[in-house]
């Protein structure tokens, strides 16, 4: 039974799209949609069709959008309507009942730039420990992100295709090597710290200070009358006795 479960999971996982992997398709999609399509729709540029990079020309497109998660542990699926307990059977599902909806032709596997992101790494926790780098494969890899860069980004269509191909050969195909201690180079550092974190830290100091700089003047302005009535009543009594002290040295 455990080995019939596996099978159907590594069934799910692959789809029945010849030899596109539906796992590291959605992976790298999860990735696109975080660090490179933003980046692309905000200077309106449109990708190509023919553009490894391109989700509209996913073989997958078409049934993930058919794919609707009810809440943590349940899955509808939006073509019929039927409900499963994890995403896996559902993937099973549409491989078995809804296989038109799969675009065979002209279509793009996003799971084959599945090496290229490393998405194994950014698909795994922070205890996860990455394997040995090989030089050779990364060498392969990088050549292949350079050919991408030249499909989706152009050189010669433009400025803003230009702006973008430098830009992703910078940050991305540059980025695909190994490290000094023989590990692959994380592309995407989840604890780095992005412009809108880094508005929030300063706008929390800037608070910070004026509260200080608030309390400060308050105590300063208002500090005596803000004290406890007993405590004003001791101040008025040391007050008393020193100009009593004061009226008998003059008397005397």
């Amino acid at each position: 039974l455990w080995v019939l479960l596996v099978l159907l999971g590594a069934r799910a996982d692959h789809g029945d799209s010849g030899d596109c992997h539906r796992g590291n398709s959605r992976r790298v999609r999860s990735i696109l949609e975080e660090h490179v399509w933003p980046k692309v729709k905000s200077v309106g540029y449109v990708l190509p069709e023919g553009c490894g990079l391109n989700g509209e020309s996913d073989v997958f497109l078409a049934q993930e959008k058919k794919k609707k998660r009810v809440r943590n542990r349940l899955w509808t699926c939006l073509e019929c309507k039927k409900k499963f307990k994890s995403e896996k059977w559902l993937d099973l599902h549409l491989d078995r009942k809804h296989k038109h909806l799969l675009r065979n032709t002209s279509s793009v596997c996003l799971g084959d730039l599945c090496e290229i992101f490393d998405c194994e790494s950014i698909s795994q926790d922070s205890s996860w420990r990455p394997s040995t780098c090989n030089e050779a494969d990364v060498e392969h890899e990088r050549i292949h992100c350079n050919n991408i860069a030249h499909t989706c980004f152009p050189p010669d269509q433009g400025r803003t295709a230009y702006r973008l191909h430098d830009e992703f050969i910078e940050e991305i195909c540059n980025n695909v090597r190994c490290d000094h201690q023989g590990t692959r180079v994380k592309l995407f550092d989840r604890n780095h710290y992005t412009g809108l974190t880094v508005m929030y830290w300063i706008l929390f100091a800037v608070c910070l200070a004026g509260l200080a700089v608030f309390y400060t003047v308050y105590y300063m302005t208002f500090g005596d009358t803000s004290l406890p009535r007993d405590l004003r009543k001791r101040r008025g009594y040391s007050r008393w006795w020193s100009w009593c002290g004061k009226s008998k040295s003059k008397i005397a």
